[in-house]
C-alpha cells in the first residue's frame, strides 16, 4: 500500500527507514512548481502543506501529459522511494477543484498523519 505524502519536502525525514533493499512506496500529491530537461520541481500544495516545500523529481517523458508541465498543475505521483530518490512510476493531474473544499483538504491531512504513525514498523497506538 503507498504512503500518502502531502508535504513533497518532507520524504526524506519521513522515510528514514527506506533503502534500495527497504523501499517505500509512496503517493505524492502536490503541485507543479517547474519543469526542466525530464525533472519536475514540486512543491505543497496551498492549505495542505508549507508553501516552501519543495522536491525535485525524474519523471520519463512517457509517463507526462502535456498538461503536468504547467506550474500551478495538481498532481498525483506514484513512487518507491529508496532513502535517496524518488523513483516515479506513474503520474497523472488531479481536478484541483475537489482541493477548494476544506473537509477534503482536512481529510487527506488527518490519512496523512494516521498512515505515519500507523506505517509498517511502528506500533499501532493504543
Amino acid at each position: 500500500m503507498s504512503q500518502l505524502v502531502i508535504d513533497p519536502g518532507s520524504v526524506s525525514v519521513a522515510f528514514r527507514t527506506a533503502s534500495v533493499s527497504n523501499p517505500k512506496r509512496i503517493r505524492i500529491i502536490a503541485q507543479v512548481v517547474d519543469y526542466s530537461n525530464g525533472f519536475l520541481t514540486i512543491g505543497g500544495i496551498p492549505g495542505l502543506s508549507p508553501a516552501n516545500s519543495q522536491l525535485q523529481v525524474k519523471v520519463d517523458l512517457i509517463l507526462l501529459s502535456h498538461e503536468l508541465t504547467y506550474a500551478g498543475s495538481i498532481v498525483n505521483i506514484e513512487a518507491f522511494y529508496d532513502g535517496d530518490t524518488v523513483n516515479v512510476f506513474d503520474c497523472f493531474p488531479i481536478n484541483g477543484e475537489c482541493l477548494l473544499d476544506k473537509s477534503y483538504l482536512a481529510t487527506l491531512q488527518e490519512m496523512a498523519a494516521l498512515q505515519q504513525t500507523w506505517s509498517p514498523g511502528n506500533e499501532v497506538p493504543k
